[in-house]
């Protein structure tokens, strides 16, 4: 029997953790602060938001067994640490349980939960070998929470717009660059990632390319007006990690060297997260 820390990984908490924060930010741009003091909006969105993605992870190691037997064979299931077929139940549960509180969030909110659990579903069964398009339904699934968080509330905002094209861009750049780092796995198994299908060097440009249009729109919502003061510290600190990332890969589109900036590319997104949660205080 595998111990619970290996089922825990599977679930990427740090992942899982950043989509339910981001539906809390959501909803704080959406109403504001105020939002906090219903317990029982916040709970449910986060919760949901959480759950939904972990389902989604435990089938991206269920379906990528193969793959992470080359990219990362210390993973739970690629490990043997996990068995597959709990591995299935682990996702089934959270799944569910993550589309019946979205639905206690309302109708829109149900509809989203299960249509992004079905993307990610199909990203993982199939769509992941495509390449790009596989890209854009992950980076589309980071982005969602920002507009599912403020639909909770009823009224999806201008800022929980711009947050959601912020995070979808950077995330692009972040699959890309992955998609090097992954790229001898990748390969083996006939996932046509920008790195596979084009070289590292060109697939470090275009991930770069994702990026530095994050950081340049970025600028935006302080410029429209739809930001409080206390966003630009923490956004122009996630902005100088994007750059410091993009230069490194650019100088070495190396697996090993994307690795590291995909790291470095995941923390600058969680800064991105404070910068969008302290764009909403107004002084």
């Amino acid at each position: 029997m595998a111990g619970l820390g290996a089922y825990l990984r599977l679930i990427r908490p740090a992942n899982s953790l950043m989509i339910g924060l981001a539906v809390i930010v959501g909803e704080v741009v959406a109403v504001g602060y105020g939002v906090l003091a219903d317990t029982r909006l916040t709970v449910l969105g986060f919760l949901s938001g959480f759950l939904v993605c972990s389902s989604v992870m435990v089938l991206n190691d269920y379906f990528d067994i193969e793959i992470d037997r080359i990219n990362a064979p210390d993973r739970p299931l690629a490990s043997g640490e996990a068995s597959p077929e709990a591995a299935l139940a682990l996702s089934a549960a959270t799944g569910l349980l993550g589309v019946a509180l979205a639905a206690l969030l309302g109708p829109l909110n149900l509809a989203i939960a299960a249509a992004f659990w079905c993307l990610g579903a199909a990203y993982n069964w199939r769509v992941k070998r495509t390449g790009l398009p596989g890209n854009a339904i992950v980076s589309a699934s980071v982005a969602i929470p920002f507009v599912y968080g403020a639909a909770a509330c009823g009224e999806v905002t201008g800022a929980a717009a711009a947050f959601a094209l912020l995070a979808f861009l950077s995330n692009m750049g972040r699959e890309v660059a992955k998609g090097i780092a992954d790229v001898e796995g990748d390969a083996a198994r006939g996932v046509r990632s920008a790195a596979v299908a084009w070289g590292p060097g060109p697939a470090a440009a275009m991930a770069s390319a994702f990026t530095l249009a994050a950081v340049a729109i970025s600028a935006l919502p302080p410029m429209a007006g739809i930001v409080g003061p206390y966003y630009l510290p923490p956004v122009i600190a996630a902005d100088a990690v994007f750059v410091y990332a993009v230069a490194r890969l650019l100088r070495d589109p190396s697996p090993a060297s994307a690795l590291r900036v995909k790291r470095l590319m995941l923390a600058a997104m969680a800064l991105g997260l404070i910068a969008f949660l302290a764009g909403a205080a107004q002084p």
